[in-house]
C-alpha cells in the first residue's frame, strides 16, 4: 500500500468507526428516552389525563424514527466496510480485514446488531401501542 492509499484507508477507518460510535450513542438515547418518558407515563399519569394519548403517540412516532436510524446506519456502516474492502484489494495483501469469506462469516453471522437493536425499539413501540390502545379502549 502506498502513502495515499495508506491517508485514505486511514481516513476512511476514522469515518468508519465515527459512523459506529455515532450509532452506538444514538442507540443509548434512543433507548434511555424511552425508558424515561415510559416510566413518567407509568407512574406520574393517568389513562384519563389529556396528554396520555400524546404521549404514547408521540412516543410511538419516535421508535419508528429510531427503526429508521438503525436501517440508515447500518447501510452507512455497510458502505465504509465495503470502500475499505475496495482499498485492500488494491495492494493484494494476504491478510484483508474488510474483505474476504471470514469477514462475510463474521459480518453477517446471525443475529446481528442492527437485529437487536430493531428488536429493541419494536419492543418500545409494542408497548407504546400497547398504552395507546388501552387508552383507546378505556374512551369507548
Amino acid at each position: 500500500m502506498n502513502e495515499t492509499q495508506r491517508t485514505k484507508f486511514a481516513g476512511l477507518v476514522s469515518i468508519r468507526n465515527s459512523e459506529v460510535g455515532s450509532r452506538w450513542n444514538q442507540n443509548q438515547l434512543f433507548c434511555l428516552v424511552n425508558s424515561a418518558v415510559m416510566t413518567l407515563v407509568t407512574t406520574q399519569l393517568k389513562v384519563t389525563d389529556a396528554v396520555y394519548p400524546f404521549v404514547c403517540f408521540g412516543t410511538l412516532i419516535l421508535c419508528t424514527l429510531w427503526i429508521v436510524l438503525i436501517i440508515l446506519s447500518r447501510r452507512w456502516i455497510l458502505y465504509w466496510d465495503s470502500m475499505l474492502g475496495a482499498l485492500e484489494a488494491l495492494d493484494n495483501e494476504p491478510v484483508s480485514v474488510f474483505r474476504g469469506e471470514v469477514w462475510r462469516e463474521t459480518r453477517f453471522k446471525w443475529p446481528g446488531a442492527s437485529l437487536a437493536l430493531i428488536g429493541l425499539a419494536v419492543s418500545f413501540g409494542l408497548a407504546w401501542f400497547g398504552m395507546f390502545c388501552y387508552w383507546v379502549y378505556t374512551k369507548l
